[in-house]
């Protein structure tokens, strides 16, 4: 059993765990204004929830939002209106 847990997650590792497509773009955007757990948290969020976007990883203390996301359903300034309305 244990085996089969440690080959499974080597695979893991070497694959990757994202949702990335081939065509899929990475945008580090700054969000300077960003300066709470809440604020990453609702920045994360409003960012899910714009059409394209596969993943978010938010950096709270770099102040950095990393996205990757589909350019033929979304661009990195629809992106950037998501952060800033959030």
């Amino acid at each position: 059993m244990k085996q089969i847990v440690l080959l499974l997650l080597a695979t893991l590792l070497l694959t990757g765990c994202s949702h990335r497509g081939r065509n899929d773009q990475i945008a580090t955007i700054h969000a300077r204004s960003m300066v709470c757990q809440s604020c990453a948290d609702k920045v994360e969020k409003a960012v899910q929830k714009v059409k394209g976007v596969n993943e978010v990883n938010v950096d709270l203390k770099a102040k950095v939002v990393q996205v990757i996301y589909d350019p033929t359903m979304t661009a990195v300034p629809q992106i950037e209106t998501a952060i800033t309305n959030a």
